[in-house]
């Protein structure tokens, strides 16, 4: 035993590097025969799964075409169910206008003949057009006569007044004859209740003859068969926008009570830009109120013909024989605009109306007219007419808005032969001849002082509308023309390709720019807009009055309570809210 001891002694001596020598062979062991067996696992694994890619090709290498003729039956009948919701909704949309776009019943059944239920009028009126396909010169002259009559019933819409002359042709300063053309029409007063009977909307006349040389550019002659079709669509689009007002307005009895208080101007077609709200350089002053700092006055007297050179060349051009083919401009020459809101030339329009290519579908389901609005309203409920320009027959496709401060609107109306001018009476009031008013005149031509020293205090002027701001609204009015399932192209297009309507196909997947391309430098931030002392709504707010510097934080007088429907009054001096 002693012997066993001694010869185990040594080895007890050295038991952890025996021990350690133990557990690191079998680690060895255990891992030799763990990786013996994921081994075999893997090559089983492989050898299935080679199998199945096997069955597969097969499978693959036995049908001609894949999908299979199951897959293309369940394809093609997803495609017609999509193609039955598109009809369906095109169709809706075309019977939803089909109450506004009508033409007048009383100009009777001969003119209803010619003109009616031809929409889109480029797939029945060619153009020039030929001499079969002219109207008698009795029915043109019978819509003209008609034109002129309906229009203050339309500014009634409105709740404004017309004032324009439809028979004067603009002598190239906007106002028409008569002068400066800013009046809004003369106020009533009512000699029993002592009221003043006035328009709830103002609608200046230099304005109105805006509209006129914008939307009937014929006036002073006859119009042409096709200016006849256009002139109508006009009058459609110019009756919803009225009613957009007036329905804005709601059951407002005087102006006070108004939303919207004066239409500054309505363009219709080639002559409203959509680039008018363009602040790409804050900094410079040409572009000050973001049209030339003069509220575009200069561009919109080109627009509008300027000496008369549009109407007068309709006039020129077109004889009143209907003997003859017509010829000259076509009236739908940029009149409408592409789904990129670009003028749409005429040739391209009607080309599109009898295409089935997938890339002209965007322009056959509808024509889309581009509107401009610019109107003097309250603040607050520029939301509420937004909303209603998405919710009328004829909607409106808002593309930009353009609220502009209270000076940017006054500038605006001076420059556009303004809102009437009383700084006559204005002066009648504050230097008055009798002694009553405070001050008199002198024999020497000097005011002398007379009457009481209080009447020497000057009379603080209140601002009896602190909310208003000129809105500016440019959109797209879509006509629906009847639903076609051929113009849709679904025939032409082919498993390959991806067609978006009316774009640039090329300009959809841009190149990769080479490896060596420097980096763009990051554009800095624009400067924040400040709001021009004078303008701030808050002070206008106080109780219509305004609040003196000096005056104690304790005198100030409070704000009114907003509503919960109504909108913060503040405004920056130019915001641009734009899709």
């Amino acid at each position: 035993m002693d012997a066993l001891k001694a010869k185990l002694q040594p080895l007890i001596k050295n038991g952890f590097w025996v021990s350690a020598a133990v557990i690191f062979i079998g680690a060895i062991a255990v891992w030799v025969m763990s990786w013996m067996r994921l081994s075999s696992e893997h090559a089983d694994r492989v050898a299935k799964l080679d199998s199945e890619v096997s069955s597969v090709s097969n499978v693959r290498n036995q049908l001609s075409v894949h999908p299979n003729d199951d897959s293309h039956e369940q394809m093609q009948t997803l495609i017609d169910a999509r193609t039955a919701e598109v009809l369906q909704a095109w169709q809706s949309v075309y019977e939803r206008q089909q109450n506004i776009l009508t033409w007048p019943q009383n100009l009777e059944d001969d003119f209803l003949m010619e003109f009616e239920n031809k929409i889109p009028v480029e797939r029945y009126i060619e153009y020039p057009i030929p001499v079969e396909q002219q109207v008698t010169t009795d029915l043109r002259q019978r819509y003209r006569n008609y034109i002129k009559e309906i229009l203050p019933s339309v500014a009634a819409l409105a709740g404004a007044k017309w004032t324009a002359d439809f028979d004067s042709v603009s002598s190239g300063d906007g106002y028409g004859e008569g002068g400066g053309g800013g009046s809004y029409g003369s106020s009533v007063i009512d000699s029993i209740t002592g009221t003043v009977e006035e328009p709830i909307v103002e609608w200046p006349s230099s304005s109105q003859e805006q509209t006129l040389s914008d939307l009937f550019p014929w006036r002073g002659t006859r119009p042409t068969t096709l200016q006849v079709h256009y002139s109508q669509e006009n009058l459609w689009i110019l009756k919803q926008l009225c009613q957009l007002v007036g329905d804005m307005n709601g059951d407002a009895k005087q102006a006070f009570q108004a939303k919207i208080r004066s239409i500054a101007k309505i363009a219709i077609g080639e002559s409203v830009d959509f680039e008018a709200g363009d602040i790409s350089d804050p900094g410079d002053d040409s572009t000050a109120m973001g049209m030339g700092g003069d509220y575009g006055y200069d561009d919109m007297e080109e627009s509008y013909g300027g000496g008369g050179d549009y109407g007068d060349s309709y006039g020129s051009s077109y004889g009143s024989s209907s003997s003859t083919t017509e010829v000259g401009p076509d009236p739908a020459e940029n009149r409408y605009v592409d789904l990129q809101n670009q003028p749409l030339p005429a040739s391209r329009l009607r080309s599109a109306l009898v295409s089935e290519d997938p890339a002209d579908a965007g322009l056959a389901v509808a024509k889309r007219v581009p509107v401009q609005m610019s109107v003097v309203m309250d603040q607050r409920y520029i939301p509420n007419l937004l909303a209603m320009c998405g919710s009328i027959p004829l909607m409106v496709e808002v593309k930009q808005v353009r609220v502009l401060p209270e000076d940017a609107g006054a500038a605006a109306a001076s420059a556009g032969g303004g809102y009437g001018s009383d700084s006559g009476e204005e002066m009648d009031e504050g230097y008055g001849e009798s002694s009553d008013e405070g001050y008199g005149y002198g024999e020497d031509g000097g005011y002398g002082s007379s009457g009481p020293s209080l009447a020497n205090i000057p009379e603080v002027e209140v601002d009896e509308t602190p909310f208003d701001v000129t809105v500016e609204i440019y959109g797209i009015i879509h006509i629906y023309n009847p639903p076609n399932k051929d113009a849709l192209g679904l025939n032409k297009v082919t498993d390959e390709e991806v067609v978006i309507d009316g774009s640039d196909q090329e300009t959809e997947t841009p190149a990769t720019p080479p490896a060596d391309t420097p980096e763009q430098p990051a554009t800095p931030d624009q400067p924040a807009a400040q709001t021009p002392a004078g303008t701030d709504p808050d002070e206008d707010a106080a109780d219509g009055d305004t609040p003196d510097s000096g005056t104690p934080d304790g005198d100030t007088p409070a704000a009114p309570a907003a509503d919960d429907n109504t909108a913060s009054p503040a405004a920056p001096p130019t915001a641009i809210l734009s899709n």
